[in-house]
């Protein structure tokens, strides 16, 4: 039994809060496994606060209440998420001063905690502090009877609740095999079966053949009452009689449910009809008429082969049901098969992975190959990279073949061209090599140019008067004859003149002649006529379309 003091720290507490007009504050217990107390010996009025490494478990006061005006009580619940520990050592303080008011040694005490599957449990302590005035001078006046539980009602509804649950699998009345079997043993006697039964929910059971006595040359009919009884504090069991008469379910003057079943009828010529619903108790069931988790199988496979082939079939699972199980090709993984056993959870989403990182690049390796293959110049908008381990600018550099041998497909000699200023080209039909160059240059073509052509008609030249001018002195000259010339004329009129061969006129001096030449102006003509043109030249350094500048990178592989 608990042993439990009010300390004498607790009294001077007390005295001096009510010198300061205080009123008494006990919040929190405090719990500790003392090595070798005996709950037998009360604690001492002087004894202090345990040692901290045998303090378990501090929790504040969860509720309190007014017995009286002299008696207070404090309450305390571990739940059951609190734990594991046990103790056997309990105090009550003030948390402000540390002050140890109340101490109560107890029989050593587990608490545990839910977990794991495992259910814990809750324990609930109180602590009644009983002085002149306690209620007044602890300000603590709501009374217990609103706050302490009545376990009553609740108790009895876990018992309404297991019934119920039982009534939903048994039904009203099921009887395992023989059970309560009524068997004709003499004029007017009879034997009741051993066994197990459920009535509305409630488990009965007859521990061993009983003799029944019934009057003889009477038709009556056997009837089993049942009844859940027992005490808060004691055992509840399904009590049960047997009556001779039909009845109803009932409740008794107490307050208990009866439920009451036929289960024989007796003719007056002592026949016997048995009014029992059976079944065989479901474990028998389960045992002879389904397949058991540790049998593996083996009911099927102890009823031979046609057994197996049957099961196998009724899988359908097509072809696969019927082969035989191995590791080979065509044969169905079982046991221990480690593509059974490696195999991934689907609900797992991947996290079973071993080596993610490198199944992401295993699963990712072929995926890129298909979109991008490695050698295929990628667009890149900055002049870093996304990953210098992955990628490299196209700017003639070599690589390494054995360590990229994709990109080594794509570019034999281990040279990256060099893009720099560079567009791409599909390669044409015919005429050229992949990863040819060719320079920039115009398609071949002409040009048409010409001056306008223009009629200037005929137009004036300006006036000017040279006046008189002299010629230059020269000219002296005379002129010879080189034939002779006769002529005769028999008239007077005419001369006769001969010119011999030879002959020559008088020379002429030299001298000069005087020209004017007046004011004049002279017409000129220009009529339509044409004039070569040159065209300049024009353009950038190259031949260029509108633009904007990438840097073309590279896929490592």
């Amino acid at each position: 039994m608990a042993q439990t003091v009010i300390t004498s720290a607790f009294e001077r507490y007390k005295a001096q809060e009510a010198a300061g007009g205080r009123r008494i504050l006990l919040d929190r217990y405090i719990f500790a496994s003392i090595p070798d107390l005996d709950p037998a010996t009360p604690p001492g009025k002087d004894d202090a606060m345990p040692a901290a490494e045998h303090i378990v478990w501090r929790q504040n006061v969860d509720t309190s209440g007014m017995v009286n005006e002299d008696v207070v009580t404090y309450s305390v619940t571990l739940m059951e998420s609190v734990g594991d520990f046990s103790f056997n050592w309990m105090g009550l303080i003030n948390s402000e001063s540390g002050t140890l008011c109340l101490i109560t040694h107890l029989e050593p005490q587990m608490k545990v905690r839910t977990a794991d599957g495992r259910q814990g449990n809750v324990l609930n302590y109180s602590s009644n502090l009983k002085f002149s005035g306690a209620s007044e001078q602890t300000g603590i006046t709501t009374p217990v009877s609103t706050w302490q539980i009545d376990f009553t009602a609740r108790l009895r509804g876990m018992d309404e609740a297991t019934r119920l649950a039982s009534l939903d699998i048994y039904g009203n009345a099921i009887f395992f095999n023989d059970a309560f079997k009524v068997t004709k043993t003499g004029v007017g006697t009879a034997m009741l079966s051993p066994g197990a039964a459920y009535l509305r929910g409630l488990r009965m059971e007859l521990d061993k053949n009983t003799t029944l006595t019934y009057t003889a040359d009477k038709e009556q009919t056997i009837s089993v009452d049942c009844a859940l009884k027992g005490t808060l504090t004691g055992e509840n069991a399904a009590v049960f009689t047997l009556v001779n008469q039909p009845a109803r379910d009932y409740i008794d003057g107490l307050g208990f449910a009866h439920f009451v079943e036929p289960i024989a009828r007796i003719a007056r010529d002592g026949t016997i009809t048995d009014l029992r619903k059976t079944r065989k108790p479901t474990s028998q069931v389960l045992d002879g008429d389904y397949l058991r988790v540790a049998g593996n199988l083996k009911e099927i496979a102890d009823k031979g082969e046609n057994a197996i082939g049957e099961a196998r079939r009724h899988l359908n699972l097509g072809n696969s049901a019927t082969r035989d199980v191995g590791k080979t090709k065509n044969t169905v993984a079982a046991g221990d098969d480690p593509r059974i056993t490696g195999a991934m959870q689907k609900d797992r989403n991947g996290d079973d992975i071993p080596d993610r990182e490198l199944f992401v690049n295993n699963l990712l390796k072929e995926l890129l190959s298909s979109i991008c293959p490695a050698g295929t110049p990628i667009p890149w908008p900055s002049d870093v990279l996304p990953d210098r381990d992955k990628y490299a600018f196209m700017q003639g550099q070599t690589f390494d073949r054995a360590a990229y041998p994709l990109l080594a497909k794509a570019y034999p000699s281990g040279v990256i061209p060099d893009l720099r200023g560079w567009t791409i080209k599909g390669k044409p039909a015919s005429g050229r090599a992949a990863l040819s160059q060719e320079m920039d240059g115009n398609k071949s073509h002409t040009h048409t140019a010409r001056a306008l052509e223009t009629d200037l008609g005929t137009k004036t030249t300006s006036r000017f008067d040279y006046g008189t001018k002299s010629t230059s002195e020269d000219g002296e000259h005379d002129h010879e004859f080189g034939n002779r010339v006769w002529s005769y004329w028999g008239d007077s009129n005419h001369l006769s003149l001969h010119v011999g061969n030879g002959e020559r006129t008088k020379p002429g001096g030299r001298h000069v002649h005087t020209v004017y030449i007046g004011g004049h102006e002279h017409t000129m003509y220009i009529g339509p006529h044409g004039h070569i043109v040159i065209v300049d030249a024009d353009g950038n350094a190259e031949t260029t379309v509108k633009n904007i500048a990438f840097n073309y990178i590279v896929r490592l592989a």
